[in-house]
């Protein structure tokens, strides 16, 4: 298993820095937009719909949402980062109590999760894309991604080697509190480079303390999808990557640490 996601990885990794270097702007927007289509369609799955129809009806909610936020991106941009941060508050919430008060499936498209998907979806892609045209985009939609795969990275190598003392069992059993100190660790030394990067001379520390709230979201985000599928009793979202699972498996974490770190970029002056 380890070595599949390793190959996986060392296949993945080079378009996707290349597409983010390379692309236009337009064509990156095309193509998070395709992307995340494919995640609203795995979304389906917390919300066990199995028709094609009720599958294809919620990925256009979703494009429709992205384009209605795009096209208004002036006015709605520092709304819907306030309000998706607010979501991931109620997240954490939901984590540390579940399963308690957690009932988001069973009623279907009359419940939570249809909504809880928009929160997830439209906001960390319409933010990839806002972040693409900023100044010096390419290189901070790169560093916002290692900042995410150094927590990975280090997390799974802190909880492989020192994993003792779990950090949610009823949502993740595999987590431990020790892999989130590899994973903060690794993050660490990602967002020290990216202020050495980018230059940032006196608001270095403000750009490292955002980045270490970013990481600890990255991690409620992986949390908050696992506490899905748990809640469904299945194991991946999807399995268009070998060993990875599909694209909710490989992108929970930056939908959930992305809004948070343009929000805070903008808040800081620093975008």
């Amino acid at each position: 298993m380890f070595w599949q996601r390793l190959l996986t990885i060392l296949v993945l990794l080079p378009p996707v820095i290349a597409a983010i270097l390379l692309m236009p702007t337009e064509w990156l927007g095309y193509l998070v937009a395709a992307v995340w289509a494919l995640g609203a369609w795995e979304w389906t799955a917390f919300m066990q719909k199995e028709s094609r129809q009720a599958k294809t009806a919620y990925v256009f909610l979703i494009l429709f949402g992205c384009v209605a936020v795009a096209h208004w991106a002036e006015l709605l941009r520092m709304p819907v980062l306030l309000l998706t941060a607010a979501w991931w508050l109620l997240a954490v919430r939901w984590v540390l109590r579940y399963p308690e008060g957690f009932e988001p499936i069973t009623a279907g498209w009359r419940g939570r999760t249809p909504w809880v998907g928009v929160f997830v979806l439209v906001p960390s892609a319409l933010v990839l894309v806002d972040i693409h045209a900023s100044a010096n985009g390419p290189e901070r939609i790169l560093f916002l991604f290692f900042l995410v795969w150094g927590s990975d990275v280090g997390g799974y190598v802190g909880g492989r080697l020192f994993g003792k003392t779990k950090l949610a069992p009823k949502v993740s059993p595999g987590k431990t509190w020790e892999g989130v100190a590899g994973g903060v660790l690794f993050s660490g030394i990602v967002a020290a480079f990216g202020a050495y990067w980018f230059e940032l001379g006196a608001a270095w520390p403000a750009f490292v303390m955002l980045a270490m709230a970013v990481v600890a979201m990255s991690i409620i985000g992986d949390l908050t999808q696992s506490m899905f599928k748990r809640a469904v009793k299945i194991k991946d979202s999807g399995q268009i990557f070998p060993g990875h699972g599909g694209i909710l498996d490989r992108l929970d974490s930056t939908m959930a640490a992305a809004p948070l770190w343009w929000l805070g970029m903008l808040l800081l002056g620093l975008a």
